[in-house]
C-alpha cells in the first residue's frame, strides 16, 4: 500500500475522513456503554459490568479436633469411649458430608435467602477434590460473583453464615448432643477478591476498526472517481479554446 498516497487522499477528503473518524468512535462506545439522560444529565455507563468473585472454605469436623489425633478413641487400637465422648466419626464420612453441604449451599433455601439475582448475583458451593485420589475432602468452597468487589465478599459470607445456621437449625431440631454435631469452621474467609469476567475489549475495537477501514475504502473510492493525480501515461485534456487548440502554432504567431 502507497501511504503517501493514502496520507494525500485522506487529506484531500479530511473532512469526510474527520467525519468517519468520529463515527468510529462513536460506535465503538456504544458497542460497550449506553447514554442515558436521567435528571437531564448526560450519562454513559458499562452495559456489561465487571464481575468479581470471593470464595471462603469451610471445614467440616467435629469437636475435639480428631484431625489432631494418629489415633481416634472408637478404634479398636484406642481405649474405649467414655460416655461424654462417644468416640469420632471416620474421617471419611466427613468428606461425604462436605458434599452434602455443598448441595445445602446450592439448594433453594440458601439460595432465596442471600442470593438476588437480579443483582448478577451468583452463589454455589463446592466441594474440594484430591487431586491424587480424586476423592473428596472435607472442605466446603462458598464461591460468589457479583459486579462489585464489596458484594462479591458479601455474598460469599453471608452464604457461609446461612449454611452455618441452616446446619445449627437441624441439629437442635433434631436434639443432636454437642459432642455429636458436626462443626463447620471457617478456615479461610472470602478476603482476596478477584476480577472473574473483565469487561471485554474485542467488540469495540472491531466496530472502531471496521467502521475506520470502511471510511478509508469510500475515501479512495472517491479518489478512483476524481483523481487528483492522473497515472503516468496519461495525459491530461487540454483546456484550450476550440480555435486555438486546432490552429497550428505557426500559424497564430504569424
Amino acid at each position: 500500500m502507497d501511504l503517501g498516497l493514502l496520507a494525500r487522499v485522506v487529506w484531500r477528503f479530511k473532512v469526510l475522513a474527520a467525519a468517519g473518524f468520529a463515527v468510529a468512535v462513536l460506535l465503538a462506545v456504544l458497542s460497550i456503554a449506553s447514554v442515558s439522560f436521567p435528571g437531564g444529565r448526560f450519562t454513559l455507563t458499562y452495559r456489561n459490568p465487571v464481575i468479581y468473585t470471593a470464595q471462603s472454605r469451610i471445614l467440616a469436623t467435629q469437636s475435639g479436633f480428631p484431625w489432631g489425633r494418629t489415633i481416634l478413641p472408637s478404634s479398636p487400637a484406642s481405649p474405649a469411649p467414655s460416655t461424654k465422648n462417644p468416640g469420632y466419626a471416620d474421617p471419611s464420612r466427613f468428606s461425604t458430608l462436605a458434599t452434602f453441604y455443598a448441595q445445602l449451599v446450592n439448594g433453594d433455601q440458601i439460595q432465596r435467602q442471600v442470593v438476588k439475582p437480579q443483582l448478577k448475583q451468583i452463589l454455589f458451593g463446592t466441594v474440594e477434590i484430591d487431586h491424587t485420589t480424586n476423592e473428596p475432602l472435607p472442605f466446603v468452597d462458598i464461591t460468589s460473583f457479583a459486579p462489585s468487589a464489596v458484594i462479591a465478599q458479601r455474598l460469599a459470607v453471608e452464604g457461609t453464615r446461612a449454611l452455618q445456621s441452616l446446619v445449627e437449625a437441624q441439629q437442635t431440631k433434631a436434639s443432636i448432643p454437642d459432642d455429636q454435631r458436626v462443626l463447620l469452621q471457617v478456615l479461610q474467609q472470602p478476603t482476596k477478591v478477584r476480577v472473574a469476567t473483565p469487561r471485554k475489549k474485542t467488540i469495540p475495537v472491531v466496530v472502531f476498526m471496521t467502521v475506520l477501514i470502511a471510511t478509508l475504502g469510500a475515501l479512495l473510492a472517491l479518489e478512483n472517481l476524481r483523481p487528483s493525480v492522473l497515472p503516468a501515461g496519461v495525459a491530461r485534456v487540454s483546456r484550450a479554446k476550440p480555435d486555438e487548440a486546432t490552429v497550428p502554432a505557426s500559424r497564430r504567431t504569424a
